[in-house]
């Protein structure tokens, strides 16, 4: 049950971000962003998580827009 608590802590965190796009209507477009990001060319992340949680979440995320 232990284990468990992190990725529920990422997941959560995960929902919460999806969750502010969709409410600042930002989730309307998505493309604008992400071909802007994709020109930047690196993401770099800041967060308090716990380093095994941190690496979840970056892998979903590399694993959802692959370079």
């Amino acid at each position: 049950m232990r284990r468990s608590i992190p990725a529920l802590v990422a997941v959560a965190t995960l929902a919460a971000l999806v969750a502010g796009l969709v409410t600042a209507g930002d989730a309307q477009t998505p493309n604008r962003h992400l071909e802007a990001a994709r020109k930047e060319g690196k993401v770099v992340w800041y967060t308090s998580l716990v380093l095994p949680s941190a690496e979840r979440v970056a892998k979903l995320f590399e694993t959802a827009y692959p370079t």
